[in-house]
């Protein structure tokens, strides 16, 4: 079983923006029974949650769509406070490098760092999915110029496997 831990972003993109229910049915279909066979299992930390929520009010969208993702996979939620060791981890390493030592994820609370920091606490099984776009061939070492970090790149330099749809659906046999 993949342990999944989600992003704001990619939930946002498979319930309105991407992939919505009402066009995508089949794929819905398939990705439940997949749920459904144990095959994977969705987290997503409470700060995750409070931002899509946030979103969904800002854009006037059906807050039941969410609230049905929710229900229909069992998604957990996780405290943050039950993942602040591994944001400690997130945080120690991210301050080793110039690029992001003074970072918004060094320096406040971000949901990013929590998102990555649920993929840590869940283990060795576990994947981020996010809609966002890593930097290419980022190197933490020579990179000096100061900026936040991309997710993806930051799940590679904590060793966390991250995809998007595509390629989530991809490892579970499942073509749109």
């Amino acid at each position: 079983m993949i342990k999944i831990s989600l992003d704001t972003n990619a939930v946002l993109d498979l319930c309105y923006r991407v992939y919505p229910q009402d066009i995508f049915s089949n794929l819905w279909s398939e990705l439940h029974t997949h749920c459904v066979s144990i095959n994977f299992k969705f987290y997503m930390c409470d700060t995750i949650k409070a931002e899509i929520v946030e979103k969904i009010e800002m854009y006037s969208q059906d807050i039941c769509i969410f609230e049905n993702f929710i229900n229909d996979f069992k998604v957990i939620v996780i405290e943050r406070d039950d993942v602040g060791s591994e944001i400690q981890t997130i945080r120690s390493t991210l301050i080793r490098y110039p690029y992001s030592q003074n970072s918004k994820w060094v320096t406040s609370e971000q949901a990013d760092v929590d998102l990555i920091a649920v993929a840590l606490n869940l283990g060795k099984i576990a994947n981020v999915i996010t809609g966002e776009y890593g930097l290419p061939n980022f190197d933490w070492t020579t990179h000096t110029k100061a900026g936040n970090p991309k997710v993806p790149n930051a799940c590679e330099l904590m060793n966390i496997p991250c995809s998007n749809w595509i390629g989530f659906f991809h490892t579970l046999g499942i073509h749109c």
